[in-house]
């Protein structure tokens, strides 16, 4: 007669596990005993992210400088200001889990650049021109911050450049791309936010024709009050080498700083990799905080170096078009 075998629930499974992994212990010398209960524990707080071992103090320290300068090249590079304010309340799209935050953050990061990328003078021709399409086609430059909020939890604030005519649709899409990624169907309108916004309509509406001076101000607002998370007692050496002084008051913070829960996500802030540290050493470019020149970090004067670049550009290439037409003209003359 066949015997018929039962499989074991996960309850039976789990119980016989325990006797075995009992009775393993048993036999083991002291020592030995020691190093299996470590490697235990190993496994523990690599399988969970509520563990101590897993959580990082919320504050800001040499990340802020990092942000600065991500900024300031963007400035530089580009000629462009930050003029949009993106806030995700990730407990309003279900969202708990810190690090499942971050991934998140990334995923939608990175379909936001391919949105932006499409548009005019990206070399496809269309039948049909959609909201997205419909304007000038952009760079993805941002820099991003997570906090942990005793009453908001844990969100998320981004400082990006944004193509006016098209800033409300992007805004929607956002708002459908996060909560896609989220799984949610239905989103909260505080869970994703930005500013500034209309406070008749509630809508995103980006400064338009206002005057430069005022876009950089709100800029760099912006960016101290999204580093209002550095540390009080975080310093940075002068640039004579000897002293020290608070990097809060370096960096003008005006927000007061507030202890926070910590976070279990692995970074607390980052940028795009188009302004990111590694493309700013390929064109050796130093900021005013790495350069010392902290009592001008908020001037501006970014965008002065960009025209500059950029007019020196222009009269290359008409110097070069003069070469090309004088040649031609000679090219022409016969002997």
């Amino acid at each position: 007669m066949t015997k018929l075998s039962v499989p074991k629930d996960n309850f039976d499974q789990t119980l016989a596990r325990f006797f075995h992994e009992q009775e393993k212990m048993k036999l083991l010398s002291p020592a030995d005993l020691r190093k299996y209960l470590s490697k235990k524990e190993a496994a523990f707080r690599k399988n969970n992210p509520f563990h101590p071992s897993r959580q990082k103090a919320s504050a800001l320290t040499v990340e802020v400088p990092r942000l600065y300068a991500a900024v300031a090249y963007a400035m530089w590079q580009y000629g462009v200001i930050m003029n949009a304010h993106l806030t995700i309340c990730w407990r309003l799209l279900g969202v708990m889990n810190h690090a499942w935050a971050a991934e998140l953050l990334s995923r939608y990061n990175h379909e936001a650049a391919k949105w932006l990328d499409v548009g005019i003078g990206d070399g496809v021709e269309r039948r049909r021109v959609s909201r997205r399409s419909s304007g000038t086609s952009a760079l993805h430059l941002f820099v991003y911050v997570h906090e942990n909020a005793r009453e908001k939890g844990f969100h998320t604030h981004e400082l990006m450049c944004l193509p006016v005519c098209r800033a409300q649709a992007f805004a929607d899409w956002s708002r459908d791309c996060l909560g896609r990624l989220a799984g949610q169907r239905q989103v909260d309108e505080r869970a994703v936010f930005f500013s500034p916004a209309s406070a008749k309509l509630k809508q995103f509406k980006p400064y338009e024709g206002m005057r430069e001076s005022f876009a950089v101000e709100r800029q760099w607002e912006w960016f101290r009050y999204i580093t209002k998370s550095l540390h009080p007692d975080h310093m940075e050496r002068t640039p004579d080498g000897y002293g020290l002084r608070p990097a809060r008051e370096i960096f003008g913070m005006t927000h007061p700083f507030m202890e926070t829960p910590p976070v279990t996500c692995t970074k607390l802030a980052g940028y795009s990799e188009n302004i990111g540290p590694a493309i700013q050493r390929r064109v050796e470019f130093v900021s005013k905080f790495d350069r010392g020149d902290w009592a001008n970090l908020y001037d501006g004067s970014e965008l002065d170096d960009f025209r500059e670049c950029v007019a020196e550009i222009r009269e290359e290439a008409r110097e070069a078009a003069r070469q090309a037409e004088m040649k031609a003209i000679f090219d022409r003359v016969t002997i």
